[in-house]
């Protein structure tokens, strides 16, 4: 007979941004982890060779969700929707939101993730990178101040108003997305199959 699993990869997983979104980084021990969890350290191990590992896996799952929200309107060429898109996705999913946005990945995942998770990180964040960057040319943004202007735009300013929020565990203000702008230049025609990711 065969012998199913007691703890499932996504328990793990789920743990550790949960233990990360309410303590930081440092938070996630592996023993951490078990405990949120309720399973032995060895249940970890046998599905991730490392803490770095186990946090790697978390934020490919969360910042798959991020990109589903944000890259339709940015591919559209609507910044204003993108950051709209980010605080609406915030709003959905706290937990996620407060462990993604406040950190850097390698903050969170620490310096020794095995290569093919690292690579996978850096492959999203080149996909959202890539997105950003084509809706720029579209906007006609080459040089770098009008470059860092989008990005305050669509990430910096959303991620400042969340900021206060992401680790209280409240729920956003409903008033909150009403500080986002709401009129920008426009841009052009929908971005070419070409530029998009």
């Amino acid at each position: 007979m065969v012998r199913t699993a007691k703890f499932s990869d996504d328990a793990f997983l789920t743990a550790a941004v949960g233990l990360i979104a309410r303590g930081g980084p440092q938070a996630a021990t592996i023993a951490a982890v078990a405990r949120a969890a309720g399973a032995p350290s060895g249940s970890i191990y046998h599905r991730f060779p490392s803490r770095d590992a186990l946090v790697a896996r978390a934020w490919l799952t969360v910042h798959d969700g991020f990109r589903a929200a944000v890259l339709p309107p940015l591919r559209r060429g609507d910044a204003a929707g993108a950051a709209a898109a980010l605080v609406t996705w915030a709003a959905a999913e706290p937990l996620h939101a407060a462990f993604l946005l406040p950190h850097e990945p390698e903050d969170l995942i620490g310096g020794s993730p095995p290569d093919d998770l690292r690579q996978a990180v850096a492959a999203a964040q080149e996909a959202l990178d890539a997105a950003f960057l084509g809706f720029c040319r579209r906007a006609g943004a080459t040089a770098e101040k009008d470059v860092a202007f989008w990005r305050h735009v669509v990430f910096d300013a959303p991620v400042a108003l969340l900021r206060p929020y992401l680790r209280g565990g409240a729920p956003l203000p409903p008033w909150l997305p009403g500080l986002l702008p709401r009129v920008l230049p426009p841009l052009p025609s929908p971005l070419p199959d070409s530029l998009a990711c």
